[in-house]
């Protein structure tokens, strides 16, 4: 997991969100009435336990595509393009969750974030730039891209973005600043050192998923907060789930061929060969992009990033 965060500047930083102090790209902080001097977009990196009760408590309400999510911006306005391109990137394992700047503090304590995190400062730049990649693949690693299976080999999966400011719709609406996320498959292409290469071109090397591009308007007042998870996840308390009870019984009572009368029955051979078949140990699941970009290897420990807008007046 130390891998996704490495160029941590050393341990605990200020995260920012009172407005007193960011980072740039040099480290260096901006303190007082200098810090928002800047326009532009700062991203945080922090690492968490996967623990997916702590999860839906923390971050279920400001899920973007949750219908039932009391979040304080309004989504309703959402085009069919935003909400498809949103559910594309959720198919490929990149959850997206809008969260109030006020709030964002309590959210990280009550993920009960790792110590050792990282600030960015971007301000606005429109080239593509990556700010988190999963482990390189030395050699053949198959994910699932749109539900179907991939094989790659030698190379990595990053998340790229840019960012640049765009004025809202309607009248008297001020300037937004336009996040958008790119998947990409990264292959840098060998070179001889006589050669001139565009940088850019270089952090663009491999495959590009354009199809899967998303991107937030944050207008000064919300957060995105992106995490790597299981599409077929729902985003709802498990208590407040409705369902027989005889759906989950337990593999003593299985095994002991109890019928829902709770009269023991014997069991008979192809009884248990299909008990062995439907209860024993389950393949591996493929994971998406977005789990194999900020998720470890067995999912204990994920990375979520954390992208904070500074517009005028902010």
């Amino acid at each position: 997991m130390m891998m996704l965060v490495v160029g941590c500047r050393g341990g605990e930083q200020s995260n920012g969100f009172d407005g007193t102090s960011t980072a740039d790209q040099t480290g260096q902080m901006r303190t007082g009435k200098f810090a928002l001097l800047e326009y532009g977009l700062e991203y945080q990196r922090y690492v968490i336990a996967g623990d997916r009760d702590v999860l839906i408590r923390e971050l279920g309400r400001y899920a973007i595509l949750q219908p039932e999510a009391n979040n304080e911006k309004d989504l309703s306005s959402l085009s069919s393009a935003q909400r498809a391109s949103y559910a594309r990137l959720e198919e490929n394992g990149l959850r997206l969750f809008l969260i109030p700047i006020k709030d964002v503090g309590e959210v990280l304590r009550g993920l009960e974030t790792e110590p050792v995190h990282d600030t960015t400062w971007l301000g606005m730049i429109s080239n593509w730039t990556p700010v988190a990649a999963g482990p390189r693949v030395l050699g053949t690693r198959i994910l699932s891209v749109d539900g179907q299976q991939e094989s790659y080999n030698e190379g990595q999966f990053r998340l790229l973005v840019r960012s640049y400011p765009v004025h809202a719709g309607g009248v008297g609406s001020g300037r937004v600043l336009q996040l958008e996320l790119l998947p990409q498959w990264y292959h840098a292409q060998p070179r001889s050192s006589f050669e001139i290469v565009d940088p850019q071109a270089r952090v663009l090397s491999g495959k590009l998923y354009t199809e899967m591009a998303g991107a937030v308007g944050l207008d000064g007042s919300f957060a995105l907060l992106v995490l790597g998870d299981d599409p077929s996840d729902v985003w709802v308390d498990d208590q407040e789930a409705e369902g027989d009870s005889s759906e989950h019984l337990s593999v003593d009572e299985l095994s002991k061929g109890e019928d829902l009368r709770g009269e023991e029955q014997p069991r008979l051979l192809n009884e248990d060969l299909e008990f062995g078949l439907t209860h024993g140990p389950k393949a591996l699941r493929i994971k998406t992009i977005g789990e194999e970009v900020l998720n470890s290897c067995l999912d204990s420990k994920q990375m979520i990033l954390i992208f904070i807008p500074h517009l005028e007046g902010g």
